[in-house]
């Protein structure tokens, strides 16, 4: 968030994070909630995009924190998911409930609830030691009969 609280000043940002801990690091112009990526502490449609970054891999249900991402996003909306590649799970050691994701997978679970959707690896960062590591999957978030519009403020998550 703090990149994106200097690139675009005009925004409402909102992080949030089950720990306090880790809510007390978001720049001074975002809101910290509470909150599970399970079970999102925002309404339908009242953020205009969200991301979630590397804690997909650790969420219990993946495709329950998916569309709870979703849901919160208006039509129209972005979603932006950055997490592992499933091909390098192999090489480090994580806990038997972490899942790490096969590119298409994921895309399936976000075409459910988006349009446009793709996936792409990241550049690696200077103490990134395996190139293709990271994974960007994002979507535009269908237009639907029952979807609401979100305020007129322009907020992300």
């Amino acid at each position: 968030l703090s990149r994106i609280a200097e690139s675009r000043p005009r925004l409402q940002l909102t992080g949030i994070d089950p720990s306090a801990a880790l809510l007390e690091h978001l720049p001074h112009r975002a809101t910290g909630v509470p909150g599970d990526l399970l079970r999102l502490p925002a309404a339908d449609s009242s953020f205009d995009g969200a991301f979630c970054i590397e804690a997909l891999e650790h969420a219990l249900v993946p495709e329950r924190a998916v569309a709870e991402l979703c849901r919160v996003v208006r039509p129209g909306g972005r979603v932006v998911i950055i997490d592992k590649d499933a091909r390098f799970q192999s090489l480090s050691l994580t806990e038997p409930w972490e899942q790490w994701f096969a590119p298409q997978s994921l895309m399936q679970q976000l075409a459910e609830h988006c349009d446009n959707v793709c996936c792409a690896p990241l550049p690696p960062g200077p103490q990134q030691q395996t190139p293709g590591l990271f994974l960007c999957w994002s979507g535009v978030k269908k237009n639907t009969a029952t979807a609401t519009v979100a305020s007129p403020q322009r907020r992300a998550a």
